[in-house]
Parts: C-alpha cells; structure tokens; sequence
C-alpha cells in the first residue's frame, strides 16, 4: 500500500494504491485517518462514490449537482463501503453539512413550518397526523421517511467548496492512479471552483 498525499493547502488530496479488497481497504483507511488526523482534519462526515465522479467533485465541491441534493454520508469506515474498486472518498466538515430531513409537531409555530416548506423540497405528516418529516429528498423516493434517511441523509446548505475539506482517493493500479492525476492535473494548481 502506498499513501501518497498530493496537496495540503487549501485542502488535503491523498491518492491511496492499494487492494480493493474489503480487509486492504479497512486498514488502508485506518492509516489515511490517521494522516488526515495528522493534518488537523477532524469533525467530518465521509462519502464513497465511484472514480468517474471525480471531475464533477473537482467542477462542484460534490458529487452531486445542484451541490444541494440530499447525500448519503457518514463515518469513513462505512464510506469506504462505496464506489467499488476505484473510489473516492469525499471528507466534509461536519459543520457545513445539515441532515437531509427535520421533524415538526403539526402544532410547531406556523412561520417555523413555512420556513421549512421554503427550506426543503419535500413534506408528509406521519400516520398518527402529530408531526410533520421534512426532507430534501423528493416525496417519490423511496428512501423517504426511512431509517437509511435518518440515519445516513445529509445535504449542503452552503457553499459546497467550504463543506469539502479532503479528498482521498483510493485505487489498485499504476494506471488508474495516473488517470486519477490527470484529471487532478490542472485542479491542483488552481484548486477552487471553476
């Protein structure tokens, strides 16, 4: 295994070579924590997403556009569950991020209630008719209202680019690595929003 850490201001990029197998990748993401720890990267949540999200994280601070969208995130180790072989694990300020979903009385003040109406792109009242789920998932998504939500649902409120403040990228070959500068090439030069 190899760590290799490309950048450190204004945020830390480490390009790990290593296995994909599940056992490498766990103790290879030990030690990226331990850097990042190092470095004085502390207080995040983790998204995994797949390689080919590169370009569009390094054009929107994200893997998601509009970079308000509900993510899944949580503690590394669970995110390096994502992405497959070839991965890259987004590291956010925990700060920066605000839970995909809020929950209300139906009795919460009524300027409280638009508020989150303004705020979130989607609402139900639950079967008893006493509390009100507000999410920025849309009312047809499954995943709505359900424990993977509550548990794993965040989006960014801000500036995605303040939100991010690593990248580690994790693959298993010499060539994937070198694909993986390339597209870091001119982004590390001028590592903000384009």
């Amino acid at each position: 295994m190899k760590i290799q850490i490309l950048q450190l201001v204004p945020r830390p990029v480490l390009i790990v070579t290593c296995p994909a197998a599940l056992g490498a990748r766990k103790e290879a993401v030990e030690q990226v924590f331990n850097k990042l720890l190092e470095l004085g990267v502390v207080a995040v949540t983790c998204r995994g997403v797949g390689l080919d999200r590169l370009g569009v994280i390094l054009d929107n601070g994200c893997d998601v556009s509009p970079t308000d969208s509900p993510i899944f995130a949580d503690s590394i180790d669970k995110a390096i569950e994502y992405g497959g072989p070839s991965q890259v694990l987004q590291i956010f300020d925990i700060e920066k991020l605000n839970r995909s979903f809020t929950e209300v009385s139906v009795h919460a003040d009524p300027n409280r209630i638009q508020e989150l109406k303004n705020t979130y792109k989607s609402w139900e009242t639950s079967l008893n008719r006493e509390k009100i789920w507000f999410s920025m998932l849309p009312l047809e998504d499954r995943r709505l209202t359900k424990p993977n939500e509550a548990a794993f649902g965040w989006y960014i409120p801000g500036n995605a680019w303040d939100a991010l403040i690593a990248l580690a990228i994790f693959v298993e070959t010499h060539q994937q690595r070198d694909h993986a500068l390339g597209l870091l090439q001119g982004w590390i030069d001028q590592p903000e929003p384009r």
